[in-house]
């Protein structure tokens, strides 16, 4: 179990007319009305701890709803993982969250098929011991430890930027969202500092400059305002959505310990044929159909209550009219 303290912020870009980045933590995505500005600070030791930043892409006008959409999947996924017992599967836990957002994103965004549009995503999972990641396209998690910064949301030498294979939620193909989900597990440690980042922050600061901004004398919870201020001066038009995590302590818990082999195995897409957006809605209402037979007989039996109540409010009169024949 981690002990921990997290600062998170939200900005629009000067330049934007609404901010599509969104984040997640304290099982809660920040609301329409709030993205403008939000700023929020927490303490927290619980078992499982779950948090994601996410940048709509796009120009269909929904990138900050398919953004939502994949912190909302997230947080069912969430909440089933705290709710659950036994072994966790990071590689089938990642799979299973993303394939759902990707499907629904791209039922939202189908109307647009074209457009490059979607959202990028990262998470940070604690969990038994360990920080699990989940990378999407470019928006980032940064480890600061023992003095180095590291990024454990891409690959070695991969780049996220324009190219055959874009890396986001929303895509068409299994396969390449396959190959766009990057997971990762590390030990935790007492003193590990996490950073979440949207490319707002990434794009206009190098890793060097974040680290000086981290590791700068002050308040924790003042940091990312610091991190805020230095963006400004750049003259930046993006959003921004960042989380920053320290770890106070770390203490034994009796769960059972995590199979580490699956939580290093790489996402693979399961065989089959490709679906469309409309196949999978499909196939959903057909798994969901013993639901619409139980709603059919509900509203049968409401039908006869009602028609029921009805008789006997008619029955005087029915009478009269009869006696009076």
């Amino acid at each position: 179990m981690a002990r921990c303290i997290v600062q998170a912020l939200l900005r629009r870009g000067p330049a934007r007319e609404h901010n599509s980045d969104n984040l997640y933590l304290g099982d809660a995505w920040v609301p329409f009305g709030q993205r403008a500005s939000f700023s929020r600070a927490l303490a927290t030791e619980e078992a499982v701890q779950l948090y994601a930043v996410a940048g709509g892409i796009g120009g269909s006008g929904c990138d900050d709803l398919a953004a939502e959409t994949a912190l909302a999947v997230l947080a069912r996924h969430g909440q089933q993982l705290k709710a659950g017992r036994g072994g966790f599967d990071l590689a089938a836990f990642a799979w299973a969250f993303a394939e759902e957002a990707n499907a629904l994103i791209y039922r939202l965004l189908e109307p647009n098929l074209g457009l490059q549009a979607g959202t990028t995503l990262a998470v940070l999972l604690l969990i038994g011991g360990q920080a699990c990641t989940i990378g999407i396209g470019n928006s980032t998690v940064f480890l600061l430890r023992a003095g180095r910064l590291q990024d454990l949301s891409r690959e070695e030498g991969a780049s996220n930027g324009p190219g055959p294979s874009p890396a986001f939620l929303g895509l068409h193909d299994r396969q390449q969202l396959a190959r766009a989900i990057r997971i990762k597990q590390i030990a935790l440690q007492t003193g590990d500092r996490f950073l979440l980042a949207t490319n707002g922050v990434t794009d206009l600061l190098a890793p060097t400059d974040l680290k000086a901004v981290l590791t700068a004398p002050g308040i924790f919870v003042r940091q990312l305002d610091k991190l805020w201020q230095q963006i400004e001066q750049t003259g930046s038009a993006d959003n921004l959505a960042t989380i920053h995590l320290r770890v106070l302590s770390l203490e034994e818990t009796a769960a059972k310990p995590h199979n580490r082999r699956l939580l290093r195995r790489r996402v693979s897409a399961p065989t089959g044929p490709r679906l469309s957006g409309q196949e999978m809605l499909r196939a959903e209402l057909a798994g969901s159909r013993w639901f619409w037979w139980l709603l059919y007989g509900l509203a049968l039996v409401l039908a006869a209550l009602a028609a029921g109540k009805l008789f006997r409010l008619l029955q005087p009169w029915l009478k009269r009219i009869i006696a009076s024949f």
